[in-house]
């Protein structure tokens, strides 16, 4: 499936793009104007659209930070059993290796 953007649409695009900050400085004013203006016109509404917001961005912040553990987490579990197995194949040894041979005392005519 192809999409045409439109040009006016894709400059618009890439000058945000390239200006980052003054898109972040737009969409701040825009917030703090509209926020204002919401206030102005019922204060306990814009209290209450202000603390559900609040409860809003900080359970996205958890919610990020405890994906962020799990994800530490299973690496961590890979990891180690990435380990484990490397352990388990080097106490098993090489079979191609050949093996030692342990001679009995006397064997080579040692005094016993």
């Amino acid at each position: 499936m192809s999409v045409r953007i439109p040009g006016p649409v894709n400059r618009a695009l890439d000058g945000a793009h390239r200006h980052p900050r003054a898109v972040a400085a737009v969409i701040v004013a825009a917030a703090g104007t509209g926020g204002l203006a919401f206030y102005w016109a019922s204060p306990v509404a814009a209290t209450i659209a202000a603390a559900l917001l609040l409860l809003y961005v900080i359970s996205a912040f958890f919610t990020v930070r405890e994906l962020q553990l799990r994800e530490t987490i299973r690496q961590l579990r890979y990891d180690l059993a990435a380990e484990r197995r490397e352990n388990e194949r080097l106490r098993a040894g090489d079979p191609s290796a050949p093996t030692a041979q342990l001679r009995s005392i006397g064997d080579r005519g040692e005094p016993t």
